[in-house]
């Protein structure tokens, strides 16, 4: 077939001639050009990338506590205090001045024998029980004949006995006795001692005697 083979040659020089021309055209541009071998076959199409569409994160709501109130101090209650009473005053007593208070000294000596002290089995003041008057004397028990002494300052004015003036509950009462009028006053108004049951009577009407004084002896009358 001579058509096609001159088809073939044509083709060649053409492409030869393009060749040959683009080789020139290169070599006038001074440019340097680095040949590159042919690429042969069908060219692969380079993909071209697709963006990828990331999605915006919708933010979640963030909860924000709601600030707790501080709480205030609520004030104690001051206690009411509960009235006492006030107690009532104590009178306080006020204190006499010292004085001489003992009237009467012991009418028995320290050398006698019995009580120097009074008895106790009929005390002043006592009823014996409701078997006696009232008894407004003391007793000292001692024997018969012990001196019965003065027992304060003052003056005899009865010395003997009450058969026939009476000076107790009844004649008799004392039997033989003294009475001495002190010479110390209670409020202005006299004070008088008896000295009674003696067996003996020592002292005269109208003498003055001293605390020590013998007016008389111990008896049972």
């Amino acid at each position: 077939m001579p058509e096609e083979k001159s088809t073939t040659r044509e083709v060649s020089i053409v492409a030869l001639g393009l060749v040959v021309g683009l080789v020139v055209l290169l070599a006038i541009g001074g440019s340097p050009i680095t040949a590159q071998p042919p690429m042969l076959g069908t060219s692969t199409p380079t993909p071209t990338a697709t963006p990828t569409f990331t999605p915006t994160a919708t933010p979640t709501p963030t909860w924000t506590p709601s600030p707790t109130p501080t709480p205030s101090n609520t004030p104690t209650p001051t206690a009411t205090p509960t009235p006492s009473d006030t107690p009532t005053p104590t009178a306080t007593p006020t204190l006499a001045p010292a004085s001489a208070h003992l009237w009467l000294e012991r009418p028995i000596g320290p050398e006698a024998e019995g009580d120097r002290n009074p008895g106790t089995y009929f005390p002043y003041g006592a009823t014996g029980g409701g078997r006696y008057h009232l008894h407004h004397g003391v007793d000292y028990v001692n024997p018969a004949g012990t001196p019965v002494l003065a027992a304060a300052p003052g003056t005899i004015i009865v010395a003997g006995n009450d058969l026939e003036t009476v000076y107790g509950l009844k004649p008799d009462f004392y039997g033989n006795l003294v009475i001495q009028e002190l010479d110390q006053r209670f409020q202005g108004r006299p004070v008088y001692l008896v000295y009674g049951h003696l067996s003996q009577v020592l002292a005269t009407a109208g003498q003055h005697v001293e605390p020590g004084d013998v007016v008389g002896l111990v008896g049972l009358t």
